[in-house]
């Protein structure tokens, strides 16, 4: 049991708290504060998210204040994770924090994952050094200097600074090393508020102290996205068909950061593709990125985190105290004033909808991001469809003036007439409107009325075609028979066709004759490749089988064919006899042109390798044929008789 166990400063990494336990402790070995904290040996605890939490509180004293989830939200970076994680990932991240298993935290949280990588020493604040130092006696590590992206404190406004001691240790002699210990710079840099980049640096330091603090909601991704589409859509970063302009935002970035800057933090802006991570981060995706990228965007387009995280919902753009939108409905007495709260947003195929609904009309539609500008109209309302019907009844209005004072076109307002049932043929002060052929009404039949149909189709389909399988039936009536499956498959299992066993044909090789016409041909053409004193090949499977046309027939089912096998067996060469063969074919050249013959003459001659001439087998062969051939005279040819009396003729 620890009964000496230090109590958190403010803000205190976890690691700093074992850190400062060990130094306390003066344990004569590296391992000994593990041991007793953790109960193992080797290891350097994790500085972002530590695990094995639940074994520290069981060697604290009974009745300790200390719980693994104060640890965990008072002393670790998790609550700066923990708004942007997928769902259900910050309950299994705390059950690993509080086990063992930190691979899987870390795969969760997005460290792994990306090239955000944290600092590569540890940081301090001169300034807070020396106000702990005054306060406590000793000074320690803080949360918030050790992540990547904070690199000042927002609390004195002066540059973070390296101490000795690396983040990741290097080393078992870095495995719990305070900040009382560590060499740190004593001399402070101010930060130059006049600079952009200082400002946007300073930005994201307060919204990570915020975030570090509060212990903010997790809103899930799909929610942060919309609030970056609002957000966005502000700034005129949004197409009116709602797609994000990628190339603006990035402009806006370069604005205020650095490309040296981007660089250092693992953040570069790439064009083209994807959009790189900038492009990921925006869409909607289940997977976590690191939050100094979300914390990037925020303060480039101007929020805080707090803005972010406490501003209105992600589906309303204003409060009800300050309507932003108009009603576009012309017989509304609230026309063209601000009574719409805000607009729901609805992930389509193109692109995302923003649906506007007005509390007065019920006029619902969709409109561009400006919200000025319908772009269909989903929903007329009640009092538009009653100023219809008063309108409709009214013969000294022609159609197209009626349209005009509802403001809408001549077709839509056809369609609502022939959906409310209204009177055809309309009487005009010029001419009767007959009913419309080409405007077709989608009418929708009940499931439960439309199985009937579906059963007797499907009886009359089966019926017709007695003898067809199942598969057959699909592809005679595909629609009917994946209405059935979607809507009323326990009905279509009992009354369709058994699946019939599957019967291979019988296409089988007969190997034996096949065997019989091959084992001919293979000795065959294995003694005329040894025959060719002209070309000198070795005997191969392939070289055989290249000359029969059938290579990749001896080569994969050789053991199919018994008689063929023991032809090759017998008559395809070894890499030693084809060697041997070689030597007898030069030997017999050698002698046929004359000349000396040399045991170098006979290896060039056979072209043989350094590794063939170091066998025993040719090397024995070579000599052999030396003692048979080496010692004969050189062979002169004889003068033609016919010559020699020419010659003495004229001497």
């Amino acid at each position: 049991m620890i009964t000496h166990f230090p109590e958190p400063y403010d803000d205190e990494l976890f690691f700093s708290v074992l850190a400062r336990f060990a130094e306390r402790m003066a344990y004569p070995a590296l391992y000994s504060p593990l041991v007793e904290l953790f109960g193992v040996r080797h290891g350097i605890p994790a500085v972002e998210l530590p695990n094995k939490l639940d074994q520290l509180i069981s060697v604290l004293p009974p009745g300790s204040h200390h719980t693994a989830q104060s640890f965990i939200e008072r002393n670790t970076l998790l609550p700066l994770y923990a708004p942007f994680l997928v769902s259900n990932a910050y309950e299994l991240i705390v059950a690993n924090m509080r086990g063992g298993d930190i691979r899987t935290t870390q795969l969760r949280s997005g460290i792994s994952a990306g090239r955000v990588k944290p600092p590569e020493f540890f940081r301090t604040c001169p300034v807070c050094d020396e106000q702990s130092i005054k306060a406590y006696g000793e000074t320690y590590w803080r949360r918030l200097h050790q992540i990547r992206g904070v690199e000042l404190c927002p609390i004195h406004g002066v540059f973070l600074e390296n101490t000795n001691i690396r983040f990741r240790g290097a080393g078992r002699r870095d495995a719990l090393i305070s900040a009382q210990a560590a060499q740190r710079v004593n001399s402070a840099r101010a930060v130059d508020f006049r600079n952009e980049e200082d400002v946007l640096l300073l930005r994201i330091a307060n919204s990570v102290q915020w975030l570090l603090k509060t212990n903010t909601s997790r809103p899930g991704i799909h929610e942060i996205n919309l609030t970056y589409q609002r957000l966005l859509a502000r700034e005129g970063l949004v197409s009116n068909k709602g797609w994000i302009r990628l190339n603006k935002l990035r402009e806006k970035f370069l604005e205020c950061c650095s490309v040296d800057l981007l660089k250092q933090f693992g953040c570069d802006l790439y064009d083209g593709g994807d959009g790189g991570w900038l492009g990921r981060l925006l869409r909607e995706k289940d997977q976590a990125v690191a939050p100094l990228r979300h914390l990037l965007v925020m303060s480039v387009i101007g929020v805080s985190a707090e803005e972010f995280f406490t501003g209105p919902p992600a589906q309303a753009e204003a409060s009800e105290n300050s309507p932003l939108f108009p009603c576009l409905n012309v017989v509304c007495s609230q026309f063209r004033k601000n009574v719409i709260n805000g607009f729901e947003t609805k992930r389509e195929k193109k692109a995302p909808a923003r649906i506007f609904g007005c509390p007065e009309c019920g006029h619902v539609s969709s409109r561009i991001a400006d919200g000025l500008t319908i772009i269909r109209v989903v929903k007329f309302g009640d009092l538009w469809e009653q100023k219809l019907k008063a309108l409709w009844d009214d013969d000294s209005r022609s159609l197209s003036r009626v349209a005009t004072e509802l403001g809408a076109d001549s077709r839509s307002l056809l369609r609502c007439a022939l959906k409310l049932n209204l009177k055809f043929p309309r009487r005009g002060p010029t001419r009767s409107t007959s009913r419309p052929s080409y405007i077709h009404l989608s009418k929708r039949v009940p499931i439960d009325s439309a199985k009937e149909n579906k059963r007797a189709a499907w009886i009359q389909l089966r019926n017709s075609h007695a003898d067809a399988g199942i598969s057959e039936l699909y592809w005679l009536n595909s629609g009917l028979y994946t209405w059935l499956y979607r809507h009323d498959r326990s009905w279509l299992n009992r009354n369709s066709p058994a699946h019939r066993q599957f019967v291979p044909g019988n296409n089988r090789v007969d190997w034996n004759a096949r065997d019989d016409g091959l084992v001919d041909g293979v000795i065959a053409t294995a003694i005329r490749i040894k025959s060719d004193n002209v070309h000198s090949r070795r005997v191969t499977v392939r070289s055989i089988g290249v000359e029969l046309g059938v290579h990749t027939l001896l080569q994969i089912h050789k053991n199919k064919l018994p008689r063929t096998k023991e032809a090759l067996e017998a008559y395809v060469e070894s890499g030693e006899q084809f060697a041997l063969r070689r030597i007898n074919f030069a030997a017999d050249s050698l002698k046929s042109r004359g000349g000396l013959i040399t045991k170098s003459a006979i290896e060039r001659a056979a072209g043989l390798g350094a590794k063939a001439l170091g066998m025993p087998s040719v090397k024995r062969a070579i000599f052999v044929v030396l003692n048979q051939l080496g010692k004969r005279d050189p062979i002169i040819p004889k003068k033609q008789p016919e010559t020699v009396e020419i010659l003495a003729g004229q001497s």
